[in-house]
């Protein structure tokens, strides 16, 4: 699973930064793209917020797309410099104490993949966060975080 999700997140880290590019082209080496941030202009949130959104469009034409045996990633959207992922778990009627061990789990790993990935932390930098919002079968919701610098810079 943690695979899947860092190639996910890669394609968007790839397509965002290609697409908050306004003047020169895409370098050939992904390690130049990351090295290119540094250079970028954060100035319009509105401007790199569309091409974001202009970026994930590209993603969204894949879904849903299966990432375990019991996660499918169902939609992905952005709300200004925020990342929204929608995964379906293949499980029903957790009890409390099993949704709240799930819940616990996938914010630890979806956290870590983040804060730990130089190339997403450079977008957590900034000022992009990604947020995770799953459903069970039921349609029930199970409880949803978000990653920002903040959180990774307290781990």
């Amino acid at each position: 699973m943690n695979n899947k999700l860092q190639n996910i997140g890669m394609i968007l880290i790839f397509l965002t930064i290609t697409a908050c590019s306004d003047n020169a082209p895409p370098p050939s080496d992904p390690e130049d793209f990351t090295n290119s941030l540094n250079q970028e202009s954060l100035s319009d949130i509105e401007n790199i917020s569309e091409r974001l959104s202009e970026s994930l469009d590209i993603v969204r034409k894949d879904l849903p797309i299966t990432v375990d045996d019991v996660t499918t990633l169902e939609g992905i959207d952005s709300d200004e410099l925020t990342v929204i992922y929608n995964y379906r778990i293949k499980v029903s009627g957790l009890d409390p104490s099993e949704k709240s061990k799930f819940e616990s789990d996938i914010q630890n790993v979806n956290t870590r993949n983040i804060c730990n990935n130089p190339k997403t932390s450079k977008f957590l930098e900034m000022g992009v966060s990604y947020n995770y919002n799953y459903q069970d079968l039921d349609n029930i919701s199970i409880r949803g975080f978000e990653v920002t610098k903040d959180i990774c810079d307290s781990l």
